[in-house]
């Protein structure tokens, strides 16, 4: 797995953090049961869409501390559904001052604390990202530098070949034209002689 990777799952988990704590601050405001009963179903969205994203995120975990905030994120948005599930109850049952100090004394702040511990692992998988980044940049630059130097060697041994084809080439042409100059004149030698004789 490439570190750094489970920003996605985290940030959709986050948002369906955030619409949940909206749904439940918008519960206990709610004019009917209509009303209460949709805002409920969409907690149960939310809260299947953050299991989905869970398991997802899991698979994606890419070393001991983000096994280690990813267990406190569960940790921390296992408390808060169990705040939220007692808050809900006592909206339903009407208890307006006890749900009305739980949710400053204990939603909220359970709320707070999911939330960041869903940034937490945001944020250390950001991280990650970036120095995945950067390792992947400098590979990249000595790639680049390697294949110039591959390259540079590869001209520099060209060269070579092709200086040492022409030298021997020259040497076999310049022999081949020493020969035929021999030859020639040996030609004409003989062909004086027989002129002569005759």
């Amino acid at each position: 797995r490439v570190p750094g990777r489970g920003g996605e799952p985290g940030r959709g988990c986050a948002g369906a953090t955030r619409d949940n704590i909206l749904t439940t601050l918008l519960y206990a405001d709610a004019e009917s049961a209509e009303a209460r009963k949709d805002l409920e179903e969409r907690i149960a969205d939310n809260r299947t869409q953050i299991d989905e994203l869970f398991k997802k995120y899991e698979t994606l975990i890419s070393d001991n501390e983000d096994r280690r905030l990813f267990d406190e994120t569960k940790r921390a948005r296992t408390a808060f559904a169990s705040v939220r599930t007692r808050y809900l109850d006592l909206v339903r049952q009407d208890k307006v001052e006890e749900h009305a100090k739980m949710l400053k004394e204990t939603v909220i702040p359970s709320f707070e604390e999911s939330v960041k511990a869903i940034d937490a692992c945001i944020d250390y998988n950001e991280g990650l990202a970036q120095q995945v980044s950067q390792t992947s940049k400098e590979d990249a630059r000595a790639s680049i530098v390697l294949i110039c130097v591959a390259l540079g060697v590869a001209i520099l041994i060209a060269s070579l070949l092709i200086w040492q084809i022409v030298r021997s080439t020259t040497r076999v042409l310049c022999d081949l034209a020493g020969n035929l100059d021999l030859g020639a004149t040996q030609t004409a030698t003989a062909a004086r002689q027989v002129s002569a004789a005759s």
